[in-house]
C-alpha cells in the first residue's frame, strides 16, 4: 500500500501556528506499519507515559487522587514501579493513523520497540487506577492488609496475649 497525501494539522479545530502542510509517508507500509495504522490504530501515539516516585506521603497520596480526578490521566503499578499516563493523541498522527512527522519524529519515537506493544506484546500492569475511587479502594485494600500483618506479626511474637497461666488462689 502507497500513500501519498499531506494534512493540515490542527488542534482542536484551531490551526496550529497557522496551517502547516506536511508529507505523509510515502513508501509501502511494512508489516509492523499495517498492524500500527489498521490493527492497533496506533495506541502507543494516543497517550504519554512518565514514571514517577512510589508515594510514601500522605501529600503524594493526595496528589496521586488528584490526577486521577482528571478526565483522561491514570495512574498504573506495572513490575512494582509507578506510572503516570495522560490520554492525549500525538500532533502528527494522521486520521489513518499514520505519523505525518515520521522522518523528523522525536526519538522516543525511533527508538520504540514494537514487539513491546501492548497490542502485540503483554502488559505486566498489576494495578490500574482512572478515579479516585479506584485509588481510594486501593489504599482501604492496602491498610487491611497492614492491619492484618500486623495482628499475624504480634500473633506469631506472642505479643497481645493474655497471660494463660493461672495461679494459684490464696486461701
Amino acid at each position: 500500500m502507497v500513500l501519498k497525501m499531506s494534512i493540515n494539522l490542527c488542534y482542536n479545530g484551531w490551526p496550529m501556528n497557522g496551517p502547516m502542510r506536511l508529507p505523509v509517508l510515502t513508501a509501502p507500509l511494512s508489516r509492523q506499519g499495517i498492524i500500527c495504522s489498521q490493527e492497533c490504530k496506533a495506541r502507543c501515539c494516543q497517550y504519554i507515559i512518565v514514571k514517577i516516585p512510589a508515594p510514601r506521603t500522605k501529600a503524594d497520596h493526595e496528589e496521586i487522587r488528584w490526577w486521577v480526578a482528571h478526565e483522561g490521566v491514570s495512574v498504573h503499578i506495572a513490575q512494582r514501579k509507578w506510572y503516570l499516563q495522560i490520554f492525549t493523541r500525538c500532533h502528527y498522527l494522521t486520521v489513518d493513523n499514520l505519523c505525518a512527522a515520521y522522518e523528523k519524529r522525536p526519538d522516543v519515537c525511533r527508538d520504540y520497540d514494537p514487539s513491546d506493544c501492548e497490542y502485540t506484546g503483554e502488559l505486566d500492569i498489576e494495578r490500574e487506577f482512572h478515579t479516585m475511587e479506584d485509588y481510594d479502594r486501593y489504599l482501604e485494600e492496602k491498610r487491611r492488609r497492614r492491619l492484618t500483618s500486623r495482628r499475624n506479626s504480634r500473633r506469631r511474637n506472642g505479643v497481645g496475649r493474655r497471660s494463660r497461666r493461672r495461679t494459684a488462689m490464696p486461701s
